[in-house]
């Protein structure tokens, strides 16, 4: 094979590696817009932890403490309009933001119950990365807009 082909071929791999990581992300994305637009907004520290309790009903979240921190300033500067992170084994916290959305909500509480947040303990980081973005964040969208999942 010539060098002229080689690059052409190399180029035409790159330009549909970079396509479909731009399809992945947005149809990801995508996801997450459209759960946000048919969802509540998150009004208080009271409907916070009311649409946490719900939602681990549903869910059947057993054996997990679940806090929940709603924090009443401006969302400007948030890259994420609600989060979740482990205290200690077994209790978590959702931080959540005027912006969140009863979507993303239950979002938090799936990486939760679904073991996504203990994992972070679990695998290298770089590993855990590469999980997040291919496997326990679709997951977690496709919960959000109403998809069953099982494990």
């Amino acid at each position: 094979m010539k060098i002229g082909g080689l690059v052409s071929q190399i180029r035409k791999i790159t330009g549909g590696t970079i396509l479909a990581v731009e399809l992945y992300f947005g149809a990801l994305s995508g996801l997450g817009a459209y759960a946000d637009i048919n969802s509540p907004q998150i009004r208080d520290q009271y409907h916070s932890e009311r649409l946490v309790e719900e939602e681990m009903r549903r869910l059947g979240v057993v054996n997990k403490r679940v806090n929940v921190r709603f924090i009443n300033r401006s969302c400007d500067g948030i890259l994420a309009p609600a989060y979740s992170e482990k205290i200690r084994e077994g209790e978590y916290e959702i931080t959540i933001y005027p912006c969140a959305t009863a979507s993303s909500v239950k979002h938090e509480l799936y990486h939760i119950e679904d073991g996504h947040i203990d994992a972070y303990d679990k695998l290298p980081r770089f590993l855990w990365s590469v999980m997040d973005l291919i496997y326990y964040e679709p997951r977690a969208e496709l919960y959000s807009i109403g998809l069953e999942l099982k494990k």
